[in-house]
């Protein structure tokens, strides 16, 4: 009889117990689709910021395209949750703001970080960089040939070839410097010099009049 009785009294603690256990699973088994349909929705708003992200940075990219001073800069665009970010280089500090000032006008920009740096030589072409180098190369040939000149030309002056006169020309500007012992030669020493072929101007800021 003691065991049929401990039989009996443990059948309904277990009975008690399954159903504790059922409930606590009916109670969990609702909270799982609402956690994953949390989940989707901030999937979906990620994604939809993203799209948002890329579709702006066409247009800011349109943007600088279709501005004189900044089509043919290289500027970089990237765009997080609308603050646009521009790396890259621009030619100087007026492209610079005209970059953030065209980026600023696009509609759904909150922010603008300019990050971009300055180098004379961005947007320029290999091609052209070779024409420039040619240009300064050429330049200099002319200014050797003008000094040349220059110098025969004093020399050959009556008045001027015991003189020491030192000559030098940057881009057809002649730099004239040395002691002359009077006006008359001073100034017949800048009127030579200014009468040679190719010479644009005449600097005297390094010759004086005097006695040594």
């Amino acid at each position: 009889m003691n065991k049929n009785s401990n039989v009996m009294r443990k059948t309904p603690f277990l009975k008690s117990a399954a159903a504790g256990a059922a409930a606590v699973l009916a109670l969990a088994m609702p909270l799982a689709p609402a956690s994953q349909a949390a989940s989707s929705g901030m999937s979906a708003a990620a994604a939809g910021q993203s799209v948002d992200d890329a579709a702006l940075t066409t247009k800011v990219k349109a943007a600088l395209l279709m501005d004189a001073k900044t089509k043919s800069t290289a500027i970089h665009v990237e765009t997080q949750q609308g603050v646009v970010t521009l790396t890259g280089q621009v030619r100087d500090l007026s492209a610079r703001r005209e970059a953030v000032h065209v980026v600023q006008g696009v509609s759904g920009v909150s922010r603008v970080d300019d990050q971009l740096v300055l180098d004379s030589n961005a947007g320029v072409s290999a091609s052209e960089k070779v024409a420039h180098a040619a240009d300064k190369a050429g330049d200099a040939v002319a200014d050797s040939l003008i000094t040349a000149k220059v110098k025969a030309a004093l020399l050959a002056a009556p008045d001027l070839k015991s003189m020491r006169i030192n000559v030098s020309t940057r881009q057809g500007v002649v730099v004239l410097a040395g002691l002359l012992p009077s006006q008359k030669q001073f100034d017949e020493a800048v009127n030579t010099a200014g009468h040679i072929d190719g010479v644009k101007a005449v600097n005297t800021q390094a010759l004086t009049v005097g006695k040594s």
